[in-house]
């Protein structure tokens, strides 16, 4: 015969990581002649949109290729394709939040037919948050029930949205064209209110720029920012953790008349995906026992995990002669950094990060232009205990010519999230065997095992907990295994 134990829902924390692989295409303003005078060809990628269907991602962006030639001086070559993809993925439901980055590899350019084509492979990496329903069992009437607690993190509210990140500063020289420029988002700090989330940080906008006479210039430039960003559901007491990402980037020079300096707006469009989480106390039933019943227990092993903050880390390197280009090289400008391959190794004190970066720098050999690339290795400890890598992006990146080769410097900048994990077992179904045999002693004795608890003797027994602690007030739990337990009855 089957028991219906009393049931509880509860929507826990449930992330599942997300990836995709797509190849774009696009025709450059340029004649089939001019390729093999390509000096640097790469592309950016910007997520615009994304849906989570019931087994499917949608997503879409733009791609924008930029190949620099170096015949006749150096000329820009800019263009753009629009994209959109789906992606089956099993765990995926209406409703869902995906966060989620993009990254360009493998660019190249062809002649297609005798079109100049750019191509390209888009990565996809992120994050879908769900809100997982659970339901449990909390209760049994007319039964003895053990209740077990645990502290369980639960996702209270999760949103999109989007704002526009505008600034404008001076540079001393005039400018002629914008050969390329890049943003980076480093986020400071997500710090949850009462109904928002406020985010701090700064843009790091990076420009390359041709100037009146012939040269070329490199320039960085960091923006602040603070975003309020509206949940209804968060309160001081949560854990809030936000990603963004540019969606859109315009730039705009302005020259003065007297043709020596020049004045660059930025207008940057971000994508906002923030999430905040609360620890919530999930009591729920983990044995039980009758007096006149034998019972049988089907259980759900589930594991719950306890949020204990999402904290930053920074990591700055500072590389001496440590990327070799040929001696006749004169560097102009870097260009980017992006990690090439990481490899995360977990031990008790946290996680020790190794990995390769790949950097890239447009230079000058005897006149000729070129992309020059160098692979850089790195490794460093983070030192939080039970921790997770949410992400990690590479800030502040610069290369400096110096005698002995180039110099180098950088800083890695990454998430994490805390969190203890428990294995717990839950009540699903209970049914009944067959009757307990009931004793019919006056007095019993009971010998226990070391390490047992008040319940365990109360079960093994078939007694309430209090009838035990009646008979036997000095016991100290857990027991050592040398006690005797008696237990008195009243015989009819």
């Amino acid at each position: 015969m089957s028991i219906t134990p009393k049931i509880i829902n509860a929507e826990l924390l449930n992330s599942v990581l997300v990836s995709a692989k797509n190849t774009v295409e696009c025709k450059l303003s340029i004649s089939e002649e001019e390729i093999p005078a390509i000096a640097y060809c790469m592309a950016k990628a910007t997520l615009d949109e994304t849906e989570v269907l019931n087994g499917e991602i949608r997503y879409g962006g733009r791609v924008t290729f930029y190949a620099i030639l170096s015949s006749g001086g150096l000329k820009k070559c800019e263009a753009g394709v629009e994209f959109s993809f789906k992606q089956e993925h099993q765990g995926a439901a209406s409703g869902d939040l995906l966060s989620a980055t993009l990254t360009v590899e493998n660019v190249r350019v062809s002649s297609n037919n005798g079109i100049p084509t750019a191509t390209a492979v888009v990565l996809l990496k992120g994050t879908l948050f769900k809100k997982q329903p659970f339901a449990y069992a909390c209760d049994i009437d007319n039964f003895y029930s053990k209740k077990s607690q645990v502290e369980s993190a639960t996702l209270t509210g999760c949103g999109k949205n989007v704002f526009n990140l505008e600034d404008e500063f001076d540079l001393d020289f005039a400018v002629n064209e914008v050969l390329w420029h890049g943003e980076n988002l480093k986020v400071k700090s997500v710090t949850a209110g009462i109904g928002s989330v406020s985010i701090d940080g700064d843009a790091e906008i990076s420009i390359a720029v041709l100037t009146d006479d012939g040269k070329l210039e490199f320039t960085k430039k960091e923006i602040p920012f603070n975003f309020e960003h509206e949940l209804k559901s968060v309160m001081p007491s949560s854990i809030a953790s936000s990603f963004l990402s540019v969606s859109d980037a315009n730039l705009k020079v302005v020259v003065d008349s007297a043709k020596t300096k020049s004045s660059v707006g930025v207008l940057l469009k971000v994508n906002a995906c923030t999430c905040a989480y609360d620890n919530e106390q999930l009591v729920y039933l983990s044995d039980a026992y009758s007096q006149t019943e034998c019972l049988t227990f089907e259980k759900d092993v589930r594991p719950i995990k306890k949020l204990i903050a999402i904290e930053r880390f920074e990591k700055s390197f500072n590389v001496q002669g440590g990327i070799k280009f040929e001696k006749s090289t004169l560097l102009l400008c870097p260009l980017f950094a992006k990690i090439e391959e990481r490899d995360i190794t977990k031990n008790s004190n946290g996680l020790y990060l190794k990995g390769v970066l790949k950097i890239g720098a447009l230079v000058s050999q005897d006149g000729v232009y070129s992309l020059e690339t160098a692979l850089l290795p790195f490794e460093t400890a983070v030192d939080f205990e039970e921790t997770e890598l949410l992400s990690l992006n590479v800030c502040n990146f610069s290369v400096t010519a110096v005698e002995h080769g180039v110099d180098a410097q950088f800083t890695l900048v990454g998430w994490v999230e805390r969190s203890q994990t428990v294995d717990c077992q839950f009540i699903r179904e209970v049914s009944k065997v067959k009757q307990r045999k009931a004793s019919t002693s006056a007095i019993s004795v009971f010998i226990p095992t070391a390490g047992d608890l008040l319940w365990d003797v109360a079960k093994s027994l078939g007694v309430s907990e209090e009838e035990v602690l009646k008979t036997n007030p000095d016991l100290q739990f857990p027991l050592s295994g040398e006690e005797r337990i008696v237990i008195y009855r009243e015989i009819k």
